[in-house]
């Protein structure tokens, strides 16, 4: 991650590296280390990265749950939401290509493809920084 990216995230619950991986294996989710590491670091975690994107990463005890009220299996494949900007916009995880993304709540089931973020957790804040800065 650049040096110079601030992330202020409140309420992070931090997890141990086998919590997380053992979560989504018994979950089936096969999920890259990097997003394992991402998950233990900023579990729960919401606040703004840089002062001006808002995030919301869900609890991992609830992401299960919350990926079926969202029936995002039956919208989009391979995909695992894992958080939101506070709006309309769900972050998440391509467990099969390996990459973070954005795609609405709304209408996800109708993309042709997400918007993907990177493949790592340090290019995910900074692509998600020009993500936003592209929307302005």
């Amino acid at each position: 991650m650049k040096e110079n990216i601030s992330v202020n995230l409140d309420n992070v619950e931090i997890l141990s590296l086998q919590v997380v991986a053992d979560f989504f294996s018994s979950n089936g989710f096969s999920v890259s280390d990097d997003f394992i590491e991402f998950y233990s670091k900023f579990n729960s975690g919401c606040g703004e990265i840089e002062d001006y994107v808002y995030i919301d990463i869900w609890n991992l005890k609830e992401i299960i749950e919350l990926n079926e009220q969202y029936e995002v299996s039956e919208n989009i494949d391979n995909v695992l939401i894992f958080g939101s900007d506070g709006g309309d916009e769900a972050l998440g995880y391509d467990y099969k290509a390996g990459k973070y993304l954005i795609v609405p709540f709304i209408g996800m089931g109708f993309l042709e493809q997400p918007h993907y973020l990177g493949d790592n957790y340090n290019s995910f804040f900074e692509n998600l920084l020009d993500y936003y800065k592209d929307e302005e």
